[in-house]
């Protein structure tokens, strides 16, 4: 099938001579997208054919690295979103109770208390929330989302990787030494840090998905990233709850030593072309999953690209 690109100069929206192409060829690593059957079957063969080439080179071992990513991120990232109110209530009532500072997990862990009575009839726990909690929630409720959108625009200037091997180091520190600080304010500013410093690990991931698997297998690449980041999350939760009372400084430290080990991951990450994007490399996203191979022919960056069959 004849197959030409039709160029359009962006500035004077002049159509151009169209391009022949001599030759049409299938990369290497796009998939084409097999014919779809109706019913169940042809619903679950679907499913099967944009899983299977995930699970084959070259995308396992990228697939890989963004799942161990993923889920240490939310791990970290929801877990202590989840468990901030609280701990900033405990260490509230710490200061109201003992009238100072103290250490993070001083001030966070909680004595075993009985709950029966001398009748052996158990007694009704009762939840008190601190006002000096809001506060803090809405600083980090704020600023997180402000420091994801400033992340957005600083990607395009520096190395994705490098910046998330950074980030993720940095966060590590800060979830170490939190426990190191006698002082709740400083303890308080720490620990509110952690989910603002990592949410920037979370945006780099999710871009660099997009450029790791052609668009056919996309979709289900970063479905299947996602739900094992919610899986981290829900292992982050029961794991802070197990531990906080009862070894609270193992907690933090699990939590950085998980951090500054998958750090180095990102730098395993293969893109598929380190250098600035080009026009044929445009040209190849856009017509996926076909590459064009042309000769005798002089494109130049400033031409608006568009595929017609003639």
């Amino acid at each position: 099938m004849p197959y030409s690109i039709q160029l359009t100069d962006y500035a004077a929206g002049d159509s151009l001579n169209d391009l022949d192409v001599k030759s049409i060829s299938l990369d290497a690593n796009d998939v084409v997208s097999p014919d779809q059957k109706k019913g169940v079957l042809g619903i679950l063969k679907h499913i099967v054919d944009q899983t299977t080439p995930l699970f084959k080179p070259p995308f396992v071992k990228n697939l890989i690295l963004c799942i161990v990513l993923m889920f240490t991120i939310l791990l970290c990232n929801n877990t202590t979103i989840l468990w901030l109110p609280e701990v900033l209530n405990r260490i509230a009532f710490y200061q109201e109770g003992h009238g100072g500072d103290s250490y993070l997990c001083q001030m966070v862990m909680k004595e075993p208390e009985a709950n029966m009575t001398a009748g052996g009839v158990s007694e009704e726990c009762v939840g008190t929330v601190n006002s000096a909690v809001f506060v803090p929630n809405l600083v980090v409720g704020t600023l997180q989302p402000v420091v994801m959108v400033t992340a957005g625009f600083v990607v395009n200037y520096v190395d994705k990787k490098v910046l998330m091997v950074v980030v993720m180091i940095l966060c590590s520190g800060v979830s170490f030494f939190s426990t190191w600080v006698p002082e709740a304010t400083l303890v308080i500013v720490m620990f509110g840090a952690i989910p603002i410093i990592i949410s920037v690990s979370y945006n780099i991931l999710t871009s660099l998905l997009v450029e790791l698997f052609p668009t056919y297998i996309r979709a289900m690449a970063v479905s299947l990233v996602m739900v094992c980041g919610r899986l981290g999350s829900a292992s982050g939760s029961k794991i802070f709850s197990r531990l906080i009372d009862s070894h609270c400084p193992l907690l933090f430290q699990l939590l950085a030593g998980l951090l500054i080990c998958t750090a180095i991951l990102p730098l395993c990450i293969s893109l598929k072309d380190g250098k600035p994007e080009n026009l044929l490399n445009r040209l190849k996203q856009i017509i996926l999953p076909f590459e064009l191979k042309h000769s005798n022919t002089v494109i130049n960056s400033g031409f608006l690209i568009r595929g017609h069959i003639v």
